[in-house]
């Protein structure tokens, strides 16, 4: 399990100027059509939301009575 909340505190507290620069992958979508495919399957309803619930699931356990959520 990743610690979100270390994440965030660090990623929150680092100026963006001492923030290494995020490189892209070397294989990225350019095509339009690569693009719109994409889109599609993450779109909810799409082939991809049997995972984005799963993990939308696994996240929800995280969160306690109480907790706020932003």
């Amino acid at each position: 399990m990743l610690p979100i909340h270390r994440i965030l505190w660090h990623e929150s507290g680092t100026p963006a100027w001492k923030r290494p620069a995020r490189v892209p992958e070397p294989m990225t979508m350019e095509d339009p059509d690569q693009v719109g495919s994409y889109v599609d399957a993450y779109a909810w309803g799409g082939p991809a939301s049997a995972v984005q619930l799963h993990h939308l699931k696994e996240l929800s356990r995280l969160i306690r009575p109480g907790d706020l959520v932003v």
